[in-house]
Formats: C-alpha cells, structure tokens, sequence
C-alpha cells in the first residue's frame, strides 16, 4: 500500500492551502489508477488527517499499515516570478529508504487560473 501524505505547502501564503490539498487529491487518483491490482493507494479521506502532524512517517506506516510513502511539497511563491514548483519524495518508512524524488516546476506566465491537474 502507498500513502500520499498531504502536500505541504511551503510558499507561505494561506490561500494556497485549498490549490495544496487539490494537488493531493489528484496525486492520490492518479497513482490510484496505475495498477489498482498491484499498487493500493491509501484514501484521500483516511490520508488528510494526516495534514501538519507532528508524527514520524515510522508512526503513521504502523497506524496504516503501508508499505510506501510519497511526502509532497508544494511552493508557489508569493511574488515573482510567476513559477511554482513541487517535488514528491517516495520512501519505504518501514527502514527510511529514500527511493525516489523529483522536483517539477511550472511557469505560470499566460495561466489565469491554475488548476492541480495540470501540475501531475
């Protein structure tokens, strides 16, 4: 089973939470639409409580039972330049391995209105 953490919105500006937690939900559907067979993704509903929490991702694999985890970040900086960026970090909590990440960035220039399922 893989847990998407809930991104952390890291840009400092409050209105972002509501663009944060999309990008969520739409990582969630989409890793969900893999290999459902194969790969089981944690529930967007059992995941957001998980939101700012101060627990380790060793304490919440044992609550969920998981297998992996994908810890996002999120930014969209308050200023310019018109750009956001965000970088999932996939690891096994049960020993701590860091299996993947990648960081992606997105010019916003052009774009009125953002939505999270252009940035997956």
């Amino acid at each position: 089973m893989l847990l998407v953490l809930p991104f952390e919105n890291l840009g400092g500006d409050s209105e972002q939470e509501c663009f944060a937690d999309g990008l969520t939900e739409e990582m969630i559907s989409q890793l969900g639409q893999l290999n459902p067979k194969r790969l089981g993704v944690i529930a967007r509903t059992s995941a957001i409580q998980y939101k700012a929490t101060k627990k380790s991702i060793r304490e919440i694999a044992a609550e969920l039972h998981i297998s992996f985890a994908c810890v996002p970040r999120w930014e969209r900086p308050v200023r310019w330049p018109p750009h956001a960026h965000y970088r999932p970090v996939e690891s096994k909590p049960r020993d701590q391995t860091h299996l993947w990440s990648a960081t992606y960035d997105h010019d916003l220039r052009g774009s009125r209105c953002a939505t999270p399922r252009q940035f997956l």
